[in-house]
């Protein structure tokens, strides 16, 4: 009786790991099937893969060049975390890192706003992507966003 009760529970313990007992960070459950939610994410890094190279009218950002970019980081509460600095002729098709570190919260998220800049007149609104950790994606790093044409990565640590 000792031996089935010992055995049962061993069975109940193990019920929710993988093959070898134990789930990879982030997973539980039945065959490690079920992504758990992470209490933060630790950003190392944002980098532009691509923005749209007219405004909306279809006229290019820059008369005689390419655009200036740079971007704000936005909290969900409306604090500028990050302006990155200027990065001068940039091709829209082309990768741009920034040094964006910050630690977010899931469920709150920030916004990536991308301007180009111009110093005889006011800066040129690009567009934006909010940045909000959605469960069930495997716990990708890099993670993507897009919109409106603009696509984004961010780097990433998960902690729970």
């Amino acid at each position: 009786m000792k031996n089935f009760l010992f055995i049962l529970l061993l069975a109940v313990a193990f019920a929710g790991c993988g093959k070898d007992g134990l789930c990879p960070t982030g997973f539980t459950g039945p065959g490690c099937s079920e992504e758990l939610l992470p209490n933060r994410l630790i950003i190392n890094g944002l980098t532009v893969t691509h923005f749209p190279d007219t405004d909306y009218s279809g006229n290019y950002w820059d008369v005689f060049d390419l655009p200036d970019l740079y971007i704000k980081v936005v909290s969900s509460g409306g604090n500028i975390l990050y302006t990155g600095a200027v990065k001068d002729n940039i091709n829209p098709y082309s990768s741009h890192y920034f040094p964006f570190n910050e630690i977010l919260y899931p469920p709150s998220y920030y916004t990536v706003y991308l301007y180009d800049f111009d110093a005889a007149s006011s800066d040129d609104y690009i567009g934006y992507v909010n940045l909000i950790h959605t469960q069930g994606q495997g716990l990708p790093n890099p993670i993507s966003f897009s919109n409106g044409g603009i696509s984004l990565q961010i780097d990433v640590e998960y902690k729970f």
